[in-house]
Order: structure tokens, then sequence, then C-alpha cells
């Protein structure tokens, strides 16, 4: 498998398209699921997505990682979880999913094919980091049920003197006389 520079839109994963997420929050479908390790050898599941509403908007595998090291097994597992949990439609199967998930050893026992076709949400930000070709990266984060949306205020420079006295008004020193 060729290591794919997801930034180059003009490289894409096969049968993939250049229709990406927006940053906002989506409900989508698990598409597929895989197992990888980045090059330090940290394993991790990955997952593409497509949106529930519009199958021409992807987000490829590569994008969306949950890792399984020993300090993100525990998170990683409860995500994988509750998304079993939460597509179940009767509650004797959320129990079954819950008694599955329960008796696994590790990461390494789950059988990935029980995601595919399974809803989630993804919520994609806009990160701080630059992209050296314009713009912002963004950050893909999939989650089992549907996140909060988060308000932020935009970035203000804020001034010792903003800080020290509160917010002043402007003042035009232009005809202060000065000798």
């Amino acid at each position: 498998m060729s290591q794919v520079n997801w930034d180059d839109v003009d490289q894409l994963p096969e049968g993939g398209n250049k229709t990406w997420f927006d940053v906002g929050v989506f409900e989508v479908l698990i598409d597929e699921t895989k197992r990888g390790q980045n090059s330090n050898g940290t394993p991790y599941f990955t997952f593409s997505v497509i949106d529930n509403v519009d199958p021409d908007i992807t987000a490829p595998l590569e994008r969306i990682k949950k890792y399984t090291s020993d300090k993100a097994v525990g998170y990683t597992m409860q995500f994988l979880q509750s998304v079993l949990v939460h597509n179940a439609k009767a509650e004797a199967q959320k129990e079954v999913a819950k008694k599955y998930m329960h008796s696994l050893s590790d990461s390494d026992n789950f059988d990935i094919k029980k995601l595919h076709g399974a809803q989630a949400w993804l919520k994609v930000t806009q990160s701080d980091r630059e992209n050296p070709n314009g713009g912002y990266y963004n950050n893909y984060e999939l989650y089992a049920y549907e996140p909060k949306v988060e308000t932020v205020a935009p970035k203000t420079a804020t001034t010792a003197t903003d800080l020290v006295f509160g917010k002043t008004d402007q003042v035009d020193i232009s005809e202060v006389p000065f000798n």
C-alpha cells in the first residue's frame, strides 16, 4: 500500500473523489475500516466514511484514526462498543454487543467488519496548523453519538493594557501638544 499525501487533492485513493467534508458535524456511515501502524509502530484502526445524505461526500482512509496503543486502547474500545450499541435496533441486540466487546481480550480480536455501514458522526474542525499550499489543515474526529457543536469566539489580540485596565477607547493623540 503506497502512502498518499492527502494534502495534495490531485492524488486520490482508489475510487475516491474531490468532494471532502467541510468544517462542521456530519451524520455519516462507516464505509471501511482497516488496521494499520504509524512509523513508530503504534497500532490503530483507520476509518473511511461517507455522508449519510450525499454519498459523494467522503473522508478517505488514513484521515480518521483511533489508536490502540496501551494508553489509548481503552478509549478506542469504548468508542467501538458505543458504535455497536448505538447501531443495535433492539435492547437485546445492545446487550449482545456489550457482551461481545467485554469478551474481547484485546483490540486485535475485534471483527472490524462489524462496523461496515454503521452510523456515526464526523466532526471536522480547522487546525491551527497552516498548510504550505494555503489555508489550514482540518482535524477529523469520529464519534459514536452526535457531538455538541461548540461555538468558538474569534481570536482577538489582547494587549497588556487591556489585561490590566480592561478595554480602553482609542484616543487620537495627534492633536495633543508635546514640547
